[in-house]
């Protein structure tokens, strides 16, 4: 099958500086479905003639400095465009400010050879990308008492009735917490929850299940129905 013309491939920008990251960049950007159409360094976005109409510009930036104005500047030179931002990993926090300054898509540099493609194509269709850690992340912080008590008990392999009975509910309750944390979590059983907190490379740690002191209750036995 012949390869499409150049010019028929959605145009993408690169916003980087030249070494080995904004080398890897152009080459998944014209080995896939996409052509590079400019790469310029960040000093040179206001003031150069390279920039030309694209899609798509990758934007590899620090977002952690919290300093806006390469953002600021490549979105007046290219309003139209979805931007994707490749940064080391920082917080949500981070992540809700760049996306605030109109950030569509967003992947960490080590992850450029797997992820950038994907999230390319999907900005193009309007989507907003983070990395799914981030996601779980900000799930985990929505996670209950009662549900991290629950999965720390999943933890140490005790099963649903005897973690029942060591929080004085019922066993369709556990279950109950459980189902509604996988949920949170994006798991659908305890293997899958071990592993996401657990796994010593890409693992939340156990640190996530710690108690707050908001809302903190002692378990007691259930009250007696009324005969």
């Amino acid at each position: 099958m012949a390869k499409r013309a150049s010019n028929t491939r959605p145009p993408v920008g690169l916003v980087a500086r030249k070494g080995p990251l904004a080398a890897r960049i152009g080459k998944i950007v014209d080995g896939g479905g996409f052509r590079l159409a400019f790469q310029v360094a960040p000093e040179e976005v206001e003031s150069s003639s390279g920039i030309r109409d694209a899609e798509v510009v990758v934007v590899v930036t620090g977002l952690d400095s919290r300093d806006g104005s390469l953002l600021r500047s490549v979105r007046a030179r290219c309003p139209e465009a979805r931007i994707v931002a490749c940064s080391e990993p920082v917080e949500s926090p981070t992540i809700r400010w760049a996306l605030e300054l109109g950030v569509e898509g967003l992947i960490w540099d080590d992850r450029v050879e797997t992820g950038l493609d994907p999230t390319m194509r999907a900005v193009r269709a309007g989507q907003v990308v983070v990395p799914q850690e981030v996601l779980r992340k900000q799930s985990v912080s929505e996670l209950t008492n009662r549900e991290k008590q629950t999965l720390s008990m999943v933890i140490m392999g005790l099963t649903n009735l005897e973690i029942a009975q060591k929080l004085f509910v019922s066993e369709n309750t556990v279950k109950s917490h459980l189902n509604t944390a996988y949920k949170k979590l994006g798991v659908h059983s305890r293997t899958e929850a071990q592993r996401l907190i657990t796994d010593p490379d890409r693992g939340l740690g156990t640190g996530i299940l710690a108690i707050t002191a908001s809302g903190l209750t002692r378990g007691r036995p259930p009250r007696k129905e009324r005969g």
